[in-house]
């Protein structure tokens, strides 16, 4: 099965490449032209903001007086966020990555463990929550033919998946979850980081007994989600397309959703730029506009992402060299 996310990543390239095909590509470098580096300036800035707003849930729920501060908080989430981004660790790798690092700092190993776990699954649920609002947008403005049935499957994959990462983390498929993030990371495993099965449940079930810790997180989980659309509303305006904050909240809501569903794929490549494109569309964007917003998310992706990456490895080399 190591093959699969090689497999993934060639059929995503081979639909990137027939995208490019089908458009005018004349117009796409004149628009991207246009843009300049501004753009990729002004996305990247609103990436750190919904980092920033991401890392201020996920503070709110590592327990105890040695909770490190916001900047140390603030790093690991990037890495992790880098992490899921570029390397082919099926959108967990940076999880388990972003626990070690706070466990690193201080905090204990089951209390580093749920209060990920916590956070991935309100940042799950939340995302359910602003995207049914996002497609309330799509109804209000006149959803297209053809639209209804992958909206409604795209929704209930969400609540589905909300749904299943709260049981599992309530009854004993949370030893097979253990088990599976064991095998997706690298160096020290999910289970070695959480102190083992009973430890982590025991720091979960604390985690979710703290409401007011769970209610924040959850709130800036959910003005997280929000902030994403500036980065959208910012590219697009920089392209040339003048569209609402509504609109650009359905277009990267859509686009995240894409994401999600790909997690198979490295990076989501051709699937991120395939939703892009179609919910585009919907909103009268010229396909050129539709995929330089695709391909100004891939250049903010590096640009944000390598650094991390490099943070990251030299952590880790402090680490070993104490």
């Amino acid at each position: 099965m190591r093959w699969l996310p090689f497999l993934g990543a060639a059929v995503g390239l081979g639909a990137v490449a027939w995208m490019l095909a089908a458009v005018d590509l004349d117009a796409l470098v004149a628009a991207l032209a246009a843009a300049g580096w501004g753009v990729l300036l002004g996305v990247s800035a609103a990436k750190l903001l919904s980092l920033g707003f991401d890392a201020l849930a996920w503070r709110a729920v590592i327990p105890g007086p040695r909770r490190p501060g916001f900047g140390r908080v603030f790093a690991a989430r990037w890495i992790g966020e880098a992490v899921n981004t570029l390397l082919p660790v099926a959108q967990v790798g940076g999880d388990l990555a972003r626990g070690r690092l706070i466990a690193l700092a201080g905090v204990p190993g089951p209390a580093a463990a749920a209060s990920v776990a916590v956070d991935f699954t309100l940042g799950v649920a939340t995302q359910a929550v602003v995207t049914v609002m996002a497609v309330g947008l799509l109804l209000w403005h006149g959803l297209p033919q053809g639209l209804g049935l992958p909206v409604a499957g795209g929704l209930a994959a969400l609540a589905l998946g909300a749904a299943l990462l709260l049981a599992a983390q309530r009854d004993g498929a949370l030893a097979a979850l253990s088990g599976l993030a064991g095998k997706v990371g690298a160096g020290r495993s999910w289970r070695d980081l959480s102190g083992g099965l009973g430890a982590f449940r025991e720091a979960l079930r604390a985690l979710y007994a703290d409401r007011p810790a769970v209610r924040s997180c959850a709130a800036w989980r959910g003005v997280g989600w929000l902030a994403h659309a500036a980065e959208t509303w910012a590219a697009l305006w920089l392209l040339g397309a003048a569209v609402g904050w509504g609109e650009a909240l359905v277009i990267e809501m859509v686009g995240n959703a894409a994401r999600s569903a790909a997690f198979l794929i490295p990076g989501a490549v051709g699937a991120q730029e395939g939703g892009l494109l179609a919910i585009g569309l919907v909103y009268g964007l010229s396909p050129e506009t539709a995929l330089g917003l695709a391909l100004i998310k891939r250049a903010r992706e590096l640009a944000v992402s390598l650094p991390a990456l490099a943070v990251w490895g030299w952590l880790e080399r402090k680490e070993d060299g104490e």
